[in-house]
């Protein structure tokens, strides 16, 4: 079944006891809110877990600018890039954030990193119907003023979003652990 930001805005507002909408646009005060924070909250839920739908791998060159720091290149992150998970070829690779850019002492750098999925017939369900309660929880107070609602689709957000979670982290194969000299000392 394929999800959209009206279909997912519904299911938000029927949460909520809100009439529906039949697009972001619409001029109705529901409609307002959700287009209003629509983009904001959907970051953020993408941000919250490496969602297998939302991962992305791209090899970065230096972008020519010499760091004032410790370290010997800065790169651009990519405009879509919500968070860098990691450097996926090498495990001991140090890289920081800072100031917009990574730096590393790496003269090319690869790194692992969750992007800005606006495809929303390319989420994962469970997903979905976490993004359903975060909207619901953010619009619940603007349209009913009620505390209560707000706190209980707060709690029905964060258990969808750990059940999500859950079913995203069960797909694939289980990458083993890999002990560091540290662990290794102490044993």
């Amino acid at each position: 079944m394929a999800v959209n930001s009206v279909e997912i805005a519904n299911s938000a507002l029927a949460k909520v006891g809100a009439e529906p909408i039949s697009s972001l646009t619409e001029d109705v005060k529901s409609a307002k809110i959700i287009n209003r924070i629509y983009e904001h909250v959907r970051d953020d839920t993408l941000r919250a877990h490496p969602w297998n739908f939302a991962i992305k791998r791209a090899t970065l060159a230096p972008n020519g600018e010499t760091p004032d720091s410790e370290f010997d290149y800065a790169y651009d992150i990519p405009n879509d890039c919500l968070r860098v998970l990691d450097t996926p070829e090498y495990t001991d690779i140090i890289f920081v954030i800072e100031d917009g850019v990574i730096l590393s002492n790496e003269s090319e750098l690869s790194i692992r990193y969750i992007y800005r999925n606006t495809a929303e017939d390319q989420w994962d369900h469970c997903f979905a119907e976490a993004m359903a309660w975060r909207l619901a929880r953010e619009v619940s107070y603007a349209l009913t003023q009620s505390l209560a609602l707000f706190e209980f689709c707060d709690k029905k957000y964060l258990a969808q979003l750990a059940e999500a979670r859950s079913m995203d982290g069960a797909e694939g194969t289980i990458q083993g652990f890999e002990a560091s000299d540290w662990t290794n000392a102490r044993r």
